[in-house]
């Protein structure tokens, strides 16, 4: 799996944050994969530098530049980046609206999930 876009915009993440800031990723182009590794690096406090020396094996930090760039990446890094930030690589595609879902509380995470499957129900027999 590759890309490899033209351009992205920047996305200025607020480092004090335990997740990423919902608001800097709504843009249409920070939807790509770069756009949701760079909140996840900063809301870990983590440098470019930090994070490339915690990937296992290290990578070079030039390399987490280019791919929060989405200026390419393959699945074995995307694995080896969402191993150092404690996530799935999945967490990486999601819009960023679904970022924070497995920061919910269990009981919150349950309403909406009966909320959508009422909804969906209730579509099905329309």
């Amino acid at each position: 799996m590759s890309y490899s876009p033209d351009s992205a915009k920047k996305v200025d993440i607020d480092p004090s944050k335990k997740t990423p800031d919902i608001a800097a990723l709504t843009h249409p182009e920070n939807q790509l994969p770069g756009a949701n590794i760079r909140a996840f690096r900063k809301a870990a406090g983590m440098s470019q530098r930090k994070l490339a020396e915690t990937c296992k094996p290290p990578m070079d930090f030039t390399a987490i530049g280019r791919i929060e760039r989405n200026l390419g990446y393959t699945s074995s890094t995307l694995n080896r980046l969402a191993v150092a930030l404690n996530c799935k690589v999945s967490d990486f595609f999601l819009p960023a609206e679904l970022i924070v879902w497995k920061d919910l509380p269990a009981d919150m995470q349950e309403e909406i999930q009966t909320l959508i499957r009422r909804y969906y129900q209730a579509a099905r027999k329309s």
